[in-house]
């Protein structure tokens, strides 16, 4: 790739992350969140089609250590290799949370709010 492909290709991304930062609210609610989450994710065979695609990319039950022994990693690269794989583990935690853990309804008197948390369950 010459230096004015790789500009515009860098262009090109930008001019996308842009765009996607258009479509962000100012304030996005737990329940806002959890209605695009199931909205995007549940409401069809593809959005279902798409999650599970995810979930399996992210190797949710698998040990980081054991996989990357497994593909015969070199030990001076365990260490980032078990790091990718905990970074996709934890995507596909935080997509499962938002899915199965709807907010609390307003009113609730088990709903606790923290300042650094935001609202969470009560035991």
């Amino acid at each position: 790739m010459t230096h004015s492909q790789n500009r515009l290709a860098a262009a090109a991304v930008d001019a996308f992350f842009l765009d996607l930062s258009a479509t962000w609210p100012e304030v996005y609610t737990a329940e806002q969140q959890h209605r695009d989450f199931t909205d995007v994710f549940m409401r069809s065979a593809e959005g279902r089609r798409v999650l599970y695609r995810l979930l399996d990319h992210c190797n949710l039950y698998a040990n980081p250590l054991a996989e990357a022994m497994r593909i015969g990693t070199p030990p001076e690269l365990v260490r980032d290799v078990m790091c990718q794989a905990i970074g996709r583990q934890d995507v596909a935690r935080f997509i499962l949370s938002v899915l199965h853990a709807p907010p609390p309804v307003e009113g609730d008197a088990t709903a606790q709010t923290t300042p650094d948390k935001g609202t969470k369950q009560g035991d």
